[in-house]
């Protein structure tokens, strides 16, 4: 008897991975051969079309055939059924008729762009093939399946449309001796979390404890920890954190999906951990006007950023470079940031600020006329200016306190915007065109400009009608300034509106350094009539709340894309709005952190901000200067920024470590630290 032990048994093996085929295949290679034999295939490619956005060459067919893939798999997540079809692709579209599986993102954009009417197309496809063969179960022409009973009855099953809405609530038995009915699928979003009106519902109850995330550095930890009852799944409170995380990193790297989670920009867009920011920004159920209040809400009970009576509110606009014609928003329009007509979006936005700090309050894309059926005259079209009085409708609602509306010539020449602000009672200090004019004898001065020259200036001093300011700036240094009260028109400080000379030479009007002014703050001579609405302003006021507006000019748009605002690859108008509102988080999280020095970071989080450095509030001489707009900084203000000491160690730049910068790079171009004092006045 030969022995088994006795046998020669040789095993090979191979470094190379052989993936199983899925258990589930089998049953799509029935369901593309069904659909081949009846000509449904043919048929979606004939009736169901759909204009792409950014889909390449992929057709309809493609993503239904992973649609029904991912229906017949029943893994638990797409993310799972990808990695497991990864290797039998080609195959699987193959039985399709199709030669290359959509990648996800692909499928997101898609699905988060499809319309009604594509949907509608695909289930009358559908109904008409059913009723083309009818459900019988006649022996001879049997073209159902069934189920039978004890008693040999047959019995055909089916849900009326593929939905739970065939076992809603109502829809069940009320029996004493049966237990009270309930969803099955109330708990969606994690262990303990609630979407939308469920978590509303559930409030009140008793809930577990959430799933713990990754936390980010410290104090960005200790202000995401505010936002996270409006998350209610742990990857979106996930999210949260990475994505303001890799907003602050340093300005050399990209904002985009791929530059935040630090991956190739083209093959790592399909990476899993990029896969879940673009989800977490185009896909998921957060509110990004609760994220909003809850920024503001956390600004204002906090004593070192609470508006004040004494700022303002800034209304601009601001416009970025788009290329294509699929993004929300977007066609050739006037672009401020480039000083031409491109193809880019624009939006409105407000900020608040004082002398010694600014944030953003709101924004509102500009939508043109060319999204709209009846372009201008469509009753949802909305101008920038309309815009504009809607922000500061919000802010108004929202009660945040201040001294005036403060914006740029583009909305103080229009009447209409201003009229809307008196009719809400809203004091404003708005610039003019030097050439702005009214109705005049042909001999008489009918624009600012001709008033302003014909004002009597001689030299400082014979300086006519014309009345000195001295700007104090925060580094101490001054600068003489003179401001000329119009009286000329309908302007006049016993009028409803005055108009406001401001220039550093009244000899020859410098375009870089004059301010043409129209506001509604009254008088000192109207203080004590009963009509006026708003506490008097004299001419130093009113410089003074029209220099704030420089916080946009000089620091304000340089943070911003500093912190990514333009560098967005998402295309619907949610997940735009979802980036901005992220953007703003990170933008106030650095005051956040300017004002919690007592936070005690993790030992990891503080390694990796060290060195720290003191915030310095001195600006260099030369931030303080009025200039061009987007001036160059010169080398002298540069090196304010640098750190005071070499790093303790090899390592990237952190996350705190740029959040430092940014309120360097702000306050040392601050406009100005104190109320305008007028000089040489009795």
């Amino acid at each position: 008897m030969t022995s088994i032990a006795d046998g020669s048994v040789q095993i090979q093996t191979s470094a190379e991975s052989v993936p199983s085929t899925p258990s589930w295949f089998g049953e799509i290679v029935l369901l593309a051969a069904h659909l081949r034999k009846q000509g449904i295939l043919s048929k979606i490619s004939e009736r169901v079309r759909f204009a792409r956005l950014r889909f390449g060459h992929y057709e309809v067919i493609d993503f239904l055939a992973v649609l029904f893939g991912y229906a017949l798999s029943g893994e638990r997540t797409l993310e799972a059924f990808y990695e497991r079809l990864q290797p039998f692709a080609v195959p699987f579209m193959a039985l399709f008729e199709r030669d290359r599986l959509p990648s996800r993102s692909a499928l997101s954009r898609f699905l988060a762009q499809l319309s009604e009417r594509p949907v509608e197309a695909l289930r009358t496809l559908f109904l008409d093939d059913l009723l083309s063969r009818p459900l019988t179960n006649d022996s001879n022409e049997k073209q159902t399946g069934g189920l039978m009973d004890r008693a040999g009855n047959g019995w055909i099953v089916f849900d009326i449309d593929g939905t739970r809405e065939a076992a809603r609530q109502r829809a069940l038995p009320m029996k004493a001796d049966l237990p009270a009915p309930h969803r099955q699928l109330a708990v969606v979003c994690g262990q303990g979390g609630k979407c939308g009106r469920m978590r509303a519902k559930e409030a009140g109850k008793k809930m577990t404890k959430r799933i713990e995330v990754a936390a980010a550095p410290a104090p960005l930890e200790e202000y995401a920890q505010h936002f996270d009852g409006l998350f209610g799944k742990s990857n979106q409170r996930e999210g949260f954190r990475r994505y303001v995380e890799g907003l602050l990193l340093p300005g050399e790297r990209h904002k985009t999906l791929t530059g935040l989670t630090n991956t190739e920009p083209v093959v790592g867009a399909q990476l899993p951990r990029a896969q879940r920011l673009q989800w977490f920004l185009s896909e998921s159920d957060w509110d990004e006007r609760e994220v909003q209040a809850e920024r503001l809400r956390l600004l204002r009970q906090d004593a070192a950023s609470a508006p004040t009576a004494k700022g303002v509110l800034v209304i601009d606009e601001t416009g970025d470079r788009k290329d294509g014609h699929n993004t929300a928003h977007v066609s050739r329009q006037y672009l401020a940031n480039l000083g031409k007509i491109d193809n880019g979006v624009v939006s409105v936005s407000s900020l608040w600020a004082d002398e010694g700090i600014y944030y953003p309050v709101d924004f509102e894309p500009y939508t043109p006329a060319v999204y709209f059926a009846k372009g201008k005259h469509d009753p949802q079209f909305r101008t920038k200016l309309k815009i504009a009085l809607q922000l500061v409708e919000r802010a108004l609602k929202e009660e945040i306190p201040f001294r005036a509306m403060v914006a740029d010539s583009f909305y103080g020449e229009d009447r209409t915007l201003r009229s809307g602000l008196r009719k809400l009672s809203v004091p404003y200090v708005m610039a003019l065109k030097p050439s702005h004019a009214w109705w005049h004898p042909q001999e008489v001065a009918g624009t600012l400009q001709d008033v302003a020259q014909e004002a009597g200036w001689e030299s400082a001093q014979h300086p006519g009608k014309w009345v000195p300011i001295t700007r104090t700036f925060r580094d101490g240094s001054t600068q003489d300034w003179w401001a000329l009260e119009i009286v000329a028109g309908p302007y006049g400080p016993n009028k409803t509106e005055r108009a406001i000379v401001a220039t550093t030479d009244p000899q020859t009007l410098p375009d870089l350094s004059t301010w043409y002014l129209v506001s509604n703050l009254p008088a000192l001579e109207r203080r004590l009539e009963a009509k006026a609405s708003f506490p008097a302003a004299d001419l130093p006021e009113i410089i003074r709340l029209y220099g704030l507006r420089m916080w946009v000019e000089q620091s304000y748009k340089h943070v911003k894309h500093a912190l990514g605002w333009s560098q967005y690859q998402v295309r619907s108008d949610k997940a735009i709005r979802r980036h901005w509102q992220l953007v703003w988080c990170a933008f106030s999280f650095c005051w956040y952190h300017a004002s919690h020095p007592q936070a005690h970071p993790t030992p990891e989080a503080k390694a990796a901000s060290e060195p720290a450095v003191a915030l310095q509030h001195r600006a260099p001489a030369q931030a303080a200067a009025t200039g061009k707009k987007n001036q160059r900084a010169s080398k002298n203000a540069a090196t304010a920024l640098l750190a005071s000491s070499a790093a303790s160690r090899e390592r990237l730049a952190g996350t705190l470590d740029h959040a430092q910068t940014l309120l360097e790079r702000l306050v040392a171009s601050a406009p100005t630290s104190c109320v305008a004092a007028s000089a040489h006045m009795a």
